[in-house]
């Protein structure tokens, strides 16, 4: 005997009837709820931290390597309408205020009141509003402000005039980011270190090359600033290559060459994060 089934069940009119807009605004309250515990309990934890680490006043609070490895796993996940851009910023802005907990620090322009307001909004952008910003005269000022300040970090045109670069050594202040290499107007920007920021991303190094005459530079190695007078020539250039890399490949009839470490960064973060308005503005 086959049971009897109703027209009504056999068009499957069992499914839920669509959620109600209030029904949907109460699941938004929740998860605003939900979110606002889990970043109270990440600050609470990041003050664990920072009580494990004991006194700060000459501790490696910002570590740039890290910060990048916990963004690209949260871009690497991201999916749905939400731009990555905004991923980005929220996340850089819950990093950058969990650095600021632990010891504050503030970061260093050149150009931060250009009337374009492209620098600022890049700053904002990365991070966020906690994060204190001062305007320096040139790069120089800016070298200044974080060996006075060596927690601190800037940013810095590298079209700003002067060799204010020369200064610039893996130990002291030093390279750690790069923003709009080729982008407009906002041009190529250099995120810089002091000597407690931890270093950047192992990807593309940073280099001061100081040699004779106008020797051909290596494959793989973008100068990005140069100075030459008649005691030589003084090039600011990233490469992929190691430093002993680099110094095998500039071969013997190049002439010597002083090669010094100056930081380095992850090329395709930017990439990852997609065309935020500050890197990209019109």
């Amino acid at each position: 005997m086959v049971p009897f089934m109703s027209k009504t069940v056999s068009r499957g009119s069992s499914a839920p009837p669509p959620a109600t807009l209030d029904a949907l605004r109460s699941r938004i309250d929740t998860l605003d709820q939900e979110i606002h515990a889990l970043l109270m309990e990440r600050a609470r934890t990041v003050s664990e931290i920072a009580r494990a680490k004991g006194p700060t006043a000459g501790a490696t609070i910002i570590h740039p390597g890290r910060e990048v490895r916990v963004l690209m796993r949260r871009l690497e996940a991201h999916e749905g309408p939400l731009p990555a851009s905004l991923v980005a910023h929220i996340w850089r802005a819950v990093i950058a205020a969990a650095c600021h907990l632990q010891r504050p620090f503030d970061v260093h322009a050149v150009g931060l009141a250009a009337p374009d307001g492209a620098l600022r909004d890049l700053a904002r952008f990365w991070f966020g509003f906690e994060v204190g910003l001062i305007d320096s005269a040139d790069g120089a000022a800016a070298i200044a402000a974080l060996e006075a300040a060596p927690g601190d970090l800037a940013l810095v045109p590298v079209s700003a005039p002067g060799d204010w670069w020369s200064a610039l050594s893996e130990d002291g202040v030093h390279v750690i980011g790069r923003f709009g290499a080729n982008d407009e107007p906002l041009g190529d920007i250099l995120l810089l270190g002091g000597a407690l920021v931890g270093p950047g991303p192992e990807a593309v190094n940073v280099y001061r090359l100081i040699f004779d005459g106008d020797a051909l530079l290596p494959e793989d190695v973008e100068p990005i600033a140069r100075r030459t007078n008649p005691a030589g020539s003084a090039i600011l250039a990233v490469s992929p290559l190691s430093p002993d890399a680099l110094a095998a490949a500039w071969g013997p009839a190049d002439g010597p060459v002083s090669i010094a470490h100056a930081g380095r960064y992850d090329p395709d973060l930017m990439s990852a994060v997609g065309n935020p308005p500050a890197v990209c503005k019109e």
